[in-house]
């Protein structure tokens, strides 16, 4: 691993710092200056008070209130949380080249949207979502790297801890499961080991705690009467279709860049490869999505005035049925795509697995009586993977065409 190789990854915390130095932030803005600065008690306490109160996010509670009170520790903490998930990501990537990584960091910086950090407030989005997540990715790269690169044991316990904290927060402990289970249906047998072993009961002592912590079923009924009081009249699909259009107003519209550029790499990766009529079904998922986005906006829009009148009926749902179908019907297209562009090989894995698994537990959320009103956090998981499956299908676009060009250059022989 050589240092040459992973400098780039080191412009991305560098883009957050100029970021924050041209645009200041007001820290105070959100949950941070409404609840956490409030706080008078120790973290400690805090955090044991919401886990009885409020949430299952033991340590995330708390040391949300510490970044509160201590912006300073709270900025270098936070950019060590975003070294260390790029570093992680190109780990598990597999990038070594000076080339690869610059592609990672071209696209972490130009598709990851970095306001979605702020929907509740610099502080306590920050702390709520990256933290964990860089956790979990450092502990999915030791997990799906363990194949090719044979970690030592201080780092491999080091990922169980990581894995431990990511879990508290319930996207992740979904997230977490879901990579276990496709761990077993791909590799069967062979996944078995002390590691898998251990992450499998961490991960299920995670979602123990989601589901039986106090505080989340008392958080779920303050909730339900404060921001969704017809959410027990809905069955499940009306709540992932509303999440769906939700989904889709974000990616489409909000930052409707990020599939664009995806997509665009994709058909690209198809052009190169001679796959013309993948490039067609990508042309046509893109112009779907560009048709869709300002419908889903509009509808999403209307449905959100209606939940917040109490005014919303199964047959305005049953309206937008169509919308989710067509949506996510074009997302499992890309990821099919995607897999048939790259073969039977692990790469395959890497660019459908972690699309698949953040679009679930994006779609998830719908679960929460909040899935209208927590703006798009539950979609920074997608988000970042979608920048960083970007990355992969451009390296592999990169070295498809080096290929052809040394080709298209090399001497031809004499007899």
């Amino acid at each position: 691993m050589k240092l040459t190789g992973k400098s780039p990854l080191c412009l991305v915390p560098l883009y957050y710092v100029m970021y924050f130095v041209w645009n200041p932030a007001d820290w105070m803005f959100g949950d941070a200056g409404n609840i956490f600065a409030k706080v008078t008690v120790s973290s400690y306490r805090f955090a044991l008070d919401r886990y009885s109160n409020w949430s299952s996010r033991l340590w995330i509670e708390g040391a949300t209130v510490f970044a509160t009170h201590h912006i300073a520790w709270f900025v270098v903490i936070s950019l060590g949380a975003l070294l260390l998930m790029v570093f992680s990501l190109s780990y598990a990537c597999g990038f070594e080249t000076f080339e690869s990584n610059l592609l990672l960091a071209l696209c972490i910086v130009g598709l990851f949207p970095i306001n979605s950090l702020a929907s509740a407030g610099w502080i306590a989005t920050t702390v709520n979502y990256l933290w964990p997540l860089a956790f979990f990715i450092f502990w999915l790269s030791i997990f799906i790297r363990r194949y090719v690169n044979s970690s030592s044991l201080p780092i491999r316990m080091t990922a169980l801890l990581c894995l431990a904290l990511s879990v508290f927060s319930e996207v992740l402990a979904v997230a977490a499961a879901c990579c276990l289970l496709l761990e077993v249906i791909i590799h069967r047998r062979k996944c078995v080991s002390w590691f898998f072993g251990f992450s499998t009961l961490i991960t299920i002592a995670g979602m123990l705690n989601v589901l039986l912590c106090p505080g989340n079923a008392i958080r779920k009924t303050r909730e339900i009467s404060n921001w969704f009081p017809q959410f027990e009249e809905f069955n499940i699909v009306d709540r992932v279709v509303i999440q769906s259009v939700h989904l889709a107003t974000s990616v489409l519209e909000t930052y409707g860049n990020l599939l664009t550029v995806f997509i665009i790499i994709l058909a690209c990766l198809s052009m190169v490869q001679g796959r013309k009529f993948l490039a067609l079904l990508l042309m046509m998922v893109l112009m779907i999505f560009t048709l869709l986005g300002p419908k889903a906006q509009v509808d999403f829009q209307t449905i959100s005035d209606l939940v917040h009148r109490s005014q919303l009926s199964h047959q305005q749902i049953v309206s937008i049925y169509p919308m989710a179908l067509v949506f996510v019907g074009s997302l499992v297209l890309i990821v099919v795509t995607a897999a048939s562009l790259f073969g039977l090989t692990e790469a395959t894995v890497a660019v459908s697995v972690p699309l698949t698994i953040s679009s679930v537990i994006g779609l998830a959320a719908s679960m929460s009586p909040t899935l209208i009103d927590s703006g798009d956090r539950p979609f920074i998981p997608m988000y970042l993977a979608i920048a960083t499956c970007s990355a992969l299908v451009a390296e592999k676009l990169v070295t498809v065409a080096k290929s052809a060009v040394d080709l298209s250059t090399r001497p031809v022989g004499t007899c």
